[in-house]
C-alpha cells in the first residue's frame, strides 16, 4: 500500500518456474484505486513482474525480464526503460536506482519518482543502499564526476558492508596473485583505513562480518587459504 494510503497493488504468485525468460516465479500484479469515494478500482493488472514497489506516493516501479515501467498512478500513463537489471527504491527520498546490463556499460542511475535522471556512474560492478537514503558504489570508472569517491584501490572490490549508522565500511578485496581476501575498515569520518593483515598475517580465503558495536567492534568469521577449519576475530 502507499504511504497515503490511496493505492494497494496485491501480487498473484504462480510458484511454477517460467524457464524459457530466467524468471524464477509468473507474477501478476493487480493494482486498486482507494482514494475513489470509498469505492475501490481496478486500474491496472501486469503480468510476469520480478519487482514492484511504490515510489512516494504518485509513481509504481515495476519490473520484469524485459523492461523497466514507471507508472504515474493518476495519469495511468508510464515510461519504460530497457535492459535494466536491478531496481532499488530509496523510500525516505522518494528516489529510485536503475542498474543496467553489459550492453549499457553497467551504468547505474538515480531519478527522481517521475522519473527525471539526477546521477549517472557508469561501469559499477554492485552497489548498496542505507536507511538514509544514501548510495555506495563499486564502479571501475575513474571519471565518474557526478559522485563522490570515498576509497579507491587497484584491487578489486568484491563487497562492501555499511554501518547503520553510515560511520564506517567494512571492504572485501581480492587479491589476484594468490587468489586470497583482504580486509578493511574504512573510516568515513576520518578516512582512515585499517587493514586486516596488520593484526592477522595469515591469507583469508574469505570473511563475513558483523557490527557488534558500531566503529569499533566487529565479528569476522575467516576463511584460511588450504585450511579445512576456519576460525574467527573479533
Amino acid at each position: 500500500m502507499s504511504q497515503d494510503g490511496a493505492w494497494l497493488f496485491l501480487c498473484k504468485r504462480d510458484n511454477m518456474p517460467v524457464r524459457e525468460n530466467g524468471d524464477m516465479y509468473k507474477n501478476t500484479i493487480m493494482l486498486f484505486d482507494l482514494g475513489n469515494n470509498g469505492n475501490v478500482k481496478s486500474t491496472t493488472i501486469r503480468q510476469q513482474v520480478r519487482d514492484v514497489a511504490f515510489v512516494g506516493n504518485t509513481h509504481l516501479l515495476l519490473s520484469t525480464a524485459l523492461q523497466t515501467e514507471l507508472l504515474n498512478l493518476k495519469e495511468q500513463t508510464s515510461v519504460y526503460f530497457e535492459g535494466v537489471k536491478q531496481v532499488k527504491v530509496l523510500q525516505s527520498k522518494k528516489q529510485f536506482l536503475l542498474h543496467y546490463n553489459d550492453e549499457e556499460n553497467n551504468r547505474l542511475e538515480l531519478r527522481d519518482c517521475c522519473g527525471g535522471l539526477l546521477k549517472t556512474i557508469y561501469n559499477v560492478s554492485l552497489f548498496y543502499t542505507t536507511e538514509n537514503g544514501h548510495t555506495y558504489s563499486i564502479a571501475d570508472n575513474e571519471k565518474n564526476d557526478s559522485s563522490k569517491m570515498v576509497y579507491r584501490t587497484t584491487q578489486k572490490i568484491v563487497s562492501l558492508k555499511v554501518d547503520p549508522g553510515e560511520t564506517g565500511i567494512i571492504i572485501h578485496e581480492q587479491d589476484p596473485d594468490n587468489n586470497s581476501r583482504e580486509v578493511l575498515y574504512l573510516d568515513l569520518t576520518t578516512r582512515a583505513c585499517f587493514s586486516l593483515k596488520d593484526a592477522l598475517s595469515i591469507p583469508v580465503k574469505n570473511a563475513f562480518s558483523e557490527t557488534i558495536q558500531e566503529g569499533s567492534i566487529y565479528y569476522l568469521r575467516l576463511w584460511i587459504n588450504n585450511e579445512k577449519a576456519d576460525t574467527t576475530l573479533a
